[in-house]
């Protein structure tokens, strides 16, 4: 009986609320019903002619979290993620540091470019880890030179002798398994290089004597001299060989790679002249 009574109550509260609208109460207007538009009827095709002939929405640059988001009618969801135009400028810097030559990871901080943008350039694809802490472009071109160039970027203070300079005055046939360095009698051993180092000490003139300096990849690459070379291989024979020594002082003198006097010098500043005397006397 209650249950009966609590709904008749609740039926005349829901009578009295929707009087107004039954009832047409004063004031009151019916929502009207929008009847959706097919998409062939005239005014929806001028419709959507009039909005593809409008400009594209403008769009707002979000500068601390570095994005695109489109503000305009359509699309408002899209976002783009872009690259800073600070990052990009030092991206650029990095492209023309790189174009120059084999670039280290320290000659990025005297440009003012974070090192990470190594990692990132790398992962792109536009630069290519040629050794610790050594980079070339991609799409370098990479020749039988280049590996002379990549060891001077790394030690700048050695210098190309014994058979690798052999290699590069074309006195030699044979391709040497490393590259040849001479570096100062107290310098720091370099550390590993790709591909490996032979390295033999010299000091004062036998050092600093005959040196030449060639650009090779963008690299100027410091060099004995064909002079220089000759005297270096008689003076470093346990390390090359005599033989070694003796054909590429043929080939100095058949090739004409330079005067005698010269060869006599950089004998002399080898202190080797009295070893080289004989074998030079019978080859001229």
């Amino acid at each position: 009986m209650a249950a009966a009574g609590r709904l008749a109550v609740t039926g005349l509260q829901r009578d009295e609320q929707l009087r107004p609208v039954t009832a047409g109460a004063a004031g009151f207007r019916p929502t009207p019903v929008r009847r959706a538009s097919h998409p062939d009827e005239p005014a929806t095709i001028a419709r959507n002619c009039e909005r593809a002939m409008k400009p594209p929405s403008p769009c707002r640059v979000d500068a601390l979290a570095g994005r695109i988001q489109n503000v305009g009618p359509f699309y408002r969801s899209t976002t783009f993620r872009i690259m800073p135009p600070s990052a990009s400028d030092k991206v650029a810097a990095l492209i023309r540091l790189a174009r120059k030559g084999p670039v280290r990871a320290r000659d990025l901080d005297a440009a003012g470019i974070p090192r990470t943008y190594l990692r990132r350039l790398c992962e792109r694809g536009l630069l290519d880890r040629v050794d610790r802490g050594l980079y070339r472009l991609a799409n370098a071109r990479v020749t039988e030179l280049s590996t002379l160039a990549d060891v001077s970027t790394r030690v700048p203070h050695a210098v190309i002798g014994l058979l690798s300079a052999l290699q590069v005055h074309g006195m030699t046939s044979e391709a040497p398994h490393a590259v040849w360095v001479l570096i100062d009698r107290h310098a720091r051993t370099p550390k590993s290089v790709s591909p490996g180092l032979e390295v033999v000490r010299a000091s004062g003139p036998a050092l600093d004597h005959g040196i030449e300096t060639r650009r090779i990849d963008g690299v100027n690459v410091h060099m004995t001299t064909p002079a220089k070379t000759v005297a270096d291989c008689f003076r470093f024979r346990r390390h090359v060989g005599l033989d070694v020594a003796i054909a590429a002082l043929k080939d100095y003198l058949s090739k004409r790679m330079g005067s005698i006097d010269a060869l006599v010098e950089a004998a002399r500043a080898d202190r080797v002249y009295a070893l080289l005397r004989p074998y030079l006397e019978a080859l001229t």
